[in-house]
């Protein structure tokens, strides 16, 4: 399938509703055009689609792309004269990758096109009557885009503008008839798009048809521009790979580039850290709160007291710049707050650990970071065994005391910027967490960020609700403590659900930032004092949108740890339609949405998304090869030495800078052959089946089996429907590929201390077979146990659709046959499948044929006749078929 960039969502039967946009080729382009076919022995028209075939490459990111082509359908001389509509369309398959030259796609195109000219006589019909591909109603089948290029008679040559729909033309035919060209007022799409061109004196002129309901003119104007600077550019420089051939004028270059960057020059004045915005505050509202934990609270000057002082004690026992310290203290406490201050304060490097973690976990981190000190409270430090070489300091023994002089308080000796701040540990592909060094310099200007963007300052009352070892902690605090806020604590870990809407409500919070699988099981209610509200972690469902957004600043953030936690961040607003954007880049930094070849991607389609700007952390923690392959030199930055962030996520640039998030590079699930993004799954089952969360990801049940789409739901109170309807829901809106073969509901969705949700803590899908669907004879119980070989299942109920239930397709329909046929000693039809997809039905069929019956023409059908037979009598396709 073809996967175009649209303006719009694609609507659920497929549109015609057409328009189109013309285009013309400079005389030089065209002359070289013709130059290069012929030096490769080739066509106008295979240069033409080459260049087609590598747009569509640089705007789809598949490098598989089939072109459909119309043929005249008259290969034999005595056609030639033959009156009749002979005109069949062909399939032209190419793979595209991107460094391959021009000139050897040219080539490569060369031989598809002469080799699908020699079979132009099988109907198209045919060609889809016996491949059988899974139909898709919103699409075209075989191919979702068409090229052609007329070229008439020199004589005719005006002919072409027919083609290219040009107002006025006229051509003379014979000796008695003129034609002029009448273009459509609304014109018809039979694809997404379509590429029809011609040749007028002297020159390439081209129209791009486009279907209305998926794209809109600007966008398609957009497209025949980069493809027109495409081909301009692919026939000046033929050897080229076809990756760093340029889409893009200069001038929109440069816009595209502008749009993502908010840095300013930071080699100027240093931006104040966390500790000296306190210290300000102290002096200038030290009675106003800093922070509070229920009944209890601590303002600013008593504060910044209690970090200077453990600060003073932290650097007695050599804490100081790139020194490591570990904190392993109550989540949601005051002390965890401060202890993280006053490792700053003394110039250290946090390396907060989570109290609730394993301590085999803790210690290996301490290990890793080469931690030096290690502040703890005595009822979790007594479950350590420490590593060799850090000293522990018991908080209760150095956390309290007050005999240090006030004179302390305003002793900070700031390191350098590029010091490290503190590490937080992320998930890493090898099995081990790896470390994300953040230094100072991003740690400021994030509040630098935060305090000139974001709607916070005194008298706010903000929400403390991430994890120590999850660096949303770190925005928690700075989002607050920054701009002169009070912080709000829950010691022992924050609430959800019901007792966090409590907390929201009772202690009048203004803002707080959650991931959205916490936000949604908010209870229903009115939170008058919530003024700002972002979610952040994980991608946001517009449900949240529709209850959150109304009345008050609603934000989406980004922003991987290796960015000093955010990068992007905008008010979604709440009549927004579909998934909710990311916003623009933040103050200080920069994005660019990038191609592999690290270009900017057109408007409106999907890139890799960079970040750089000072915020940037150093990089992996003693992982000097991972650092260089995710933090790479900037070619788009002004400053010396500055680096981008390979994120490995996707997005696309609308026009006005916004970012729209497209999930993981990698995280894209693959079901027999289709290409799914969980995200619109999920979102369904929220929107058409009422669910309150939804998690969706492929379930291998075998190493031999085929993956299948399964989801995990949190229903709504009451009865949970059946499966079954809630399989039937879904298809009102998804196509079958994307319907989940088992739904599992569970009480909450379990989520890691980041607030993301944890993939192996969920449950394995039921495979539990009622005893009202187990075998009952002995030929069912042969047909079970074949199925559940060819599906890679351990059991399979017999009253299960093949297709439908259980994620058949036609590879393990063939494989299904094969074995049954060898258990049972005859040939099994494949059209059997389709005719009676339950293994009752099935058996049923196959004790019929066992007995004699008179013999009848139906043998000697053909098997696709006996299909297409079948499918009429079923009255759809079948939802397994590839």
């Amino acid at each position: 399938m073809l996967e175009l960039p649209t303006s719009f969502p694609r609507p659920r039967l497929q549109s015609f509703r057409g328009a189109q946009v013309a285009f013309r080729l400079p005389r030089e382009t065209s002359t070289r055009l013709k130059a290069l076919a012929r030096t490769h022995g080739a066509t106008p028209f295979m240069v033409l689609l080459a260049g087609y075939l590598a747009f569509l490459r640089r705007y789809s990111g598949q490098e598989d792309l089939i072109v459909g082509t119309p043929t005249t359908g008259r290969p034999r001389a005595d056609l030639s004269r033959q009156v009749g509509y002979f005109v069949n369309p062909v399939a032209l398959r190419a793979r595209v990758q991107r460094t391959l030259s021009f000139s050897g796609l040219v080539a490569r195109v060369r031989t598809t096109v002469l080799e699908a000219l020699e079979h132009q006589e099988l109907p198209f019909t045919r060609l889809v009557e016996q491949l059988q591909p899974r139909r898709d109603p919103s699409r075209a089948p075989i191919f979702q885009t068409m090229f052609a290029l007329q070229s008439p008679r020199p004589e005719n040559e005006l002919l072409g503008a027919f083609a290219v729909g040009a107002s006025g033309a006229r051509a003379r035919l014979g000796e008695d008839l003129t034609v002029e060209s009448v273009p459509l007022n609304h014109p018809g799409a039979a694809f997404d798009v379509a590429l029809m061109m011609a040749e007028l004196e002297g020159a390439f002129v081209g129209r791009l048809e486009y279907c209305a309901d998926l794209f809109d003119a600007t966008t398609a104007e957009r497209m025949a521009r980069h493809l027109g600077a495409l081909l301009d550019a692919a026939v000046a420089q033929p050897e080229v790979p076809l990756g760093d051939l340029p889409l893009l004028a200069p001038d929109e270059r440069r816009t595209l580039l502008a749009l993502g960057r908010r840095t300013q020059d930071t080699r100027g004045a240093p931006v104040p850290g966390i500790v000296h915005r306190i210290e300000d505050w102290a002096a200038k509202t030290p009675q106003a709160p800093a922070l509070v934990a229920g009944a209890s609270s601590w303002s600013y000057r008593e504060v910044a007291a209690w970090v200077a002082r453990l600060a003073a004690r932290l650097r007695r026992h050599g804490v100081g710049p790139e020194v490591r310290v570990g904190t392993l203290l109550e989540r949601g406490s005051p002390e965890q707050v401060v202890a993280f201050l006053a490792i700053l304060k003394a110039g250290g490097t946090v390396v907060p650990q989570e109290p609730s973690y394993p301590p085999a976990r803790v210690a290996w981190t301490l290990e890793d970071c080469g931690a030096r000190v290690l502040l703890a409270q005595e009822r979790y430090a007594q479950r350590l065994a420490l590593p060799e070489g850090v000293t522990l300091l018991s908080w209760e023994a150095h956390g309290e005391g007050d005999d240090l002089p006030d004179t302390s308080l305003w002793e900070t000796g700031e390191p350098p910027p590029d010091c490290a701040a503190y590490i937080t540990y992320t998930s890493g592909s090898t099995g081990k967490p790896k470390g994300v060094v953040v230094p100072y310099r991003g740690a400021a200007h994030l509040c630098e960020s935060m305090v000139s963007d974001l709607p916070v300052g005194p008298g706010s009352r903000v929400l403390q609700f991430a994890s120590p070892a999850f660096d949303m902690s770190a925005w928690d605090y700075f989002l607050a403590l920054a701009s002169g806020g009070a912080l709000h604590l829950s010691p022992g870990g924050p609430p959800a659900g019901d007792a966090l809407y409590r907390m929201l409500r009772e202690q009048r919070i203004t803002s707080a930032t959650l991931p959205p699988p916490v936000a949604a099981l908010l209870p229903e209610g009115p939170l008058p004092d919530l003024s700002m509200f972002m979610v952040a972690a994980e991608a946001c469902p517009a449900s949240l949108v529709a209850r959150f957004a109304e009345g008050r600043a609603f934000y989406n953030g980004y922003g991987p740890t290796e960015v000093t936690v955010g990068a992007t961040w905008g008010v979604i607003a709440p009549d927004e339609v579909g998934p909710p954007n990311i916003g623009r880049s933040m103050p200080h930094v920069d994005t660019y949405v990038l191609d592999e070849a690290l270009q900017p991607v057109p408007v409106g389609v999907a890139g890799e998304l960079y970040v750089g700007g000072p915020s940037v952390a150093r990089g992996y923690l003693d992982r000097p090869d991972l650092t260089a392959e995710r933090f790479i030199p900037d070619p788009h930055g002004g400053e010396p030495g500055a680096r981008l962030y390979r994120t490995g996520d996707m997005a696309r640039r609308r026009a006005d800078g916004r970012l729209d998030f497209e999930g993981r590079a990698d995280a894209q699930l693959k079901i027999r052959g289709f290409r799914i993004e969980p995200g619109e799954v999920e979102t369904a089952l929220r929107e058409l089946t009422g669910m309150r969360q939804a998690h969706v990801t492929a379930w291998r049940p075998s190493a031999e089996g085929e993956p299948r789409l399964v989801a995990y739901v949190v229903p709504p109170p009451g009865d949970i429907l059946p499966p079954g309807e809630l399989r039937a829901r879904l298809r009102e809106q998804l196509p079958d590929h994307m319907i989940p073969v088992d739904i599992v509901p569970v009480e909450a969705l379990p989520l890691l201390a980041t607030g993301k949700v944890d993939v192996r803590a969920l449950p394995r899908p039921s495979l539990v077979v009622s005893s009202a669907g187990k075998p009952r004879t002995p030929l069912e119980e042969t047909v079970a146990r074949a199925w559940a070989e060819a599906l890679g299942l351990p059991a399979v109920d017999v009253h299960a659709h093949f297709f439908d239930d259980l994620g058949g397709s036609s590879l393990s329909a063939v494989r299904a046959c094969s074995r049954l046929g060898e258990a049972l000693g005859q040939d099994v039809p494949i059209t059997h499948f389709f005719e009676h997809p339950t293994i009752h039905e099935l058996a049923r069929r196959l004790q019929v044929e066992a007995r004699p019956e008179p013999a009848s023409d139906v043998k000697h059908q053909s098997r696709a006749e006996a299909r297409r037979q079948a499918l009429q009598r079923r009255g759809r396709n079948p939802r397994g078929q590839d």
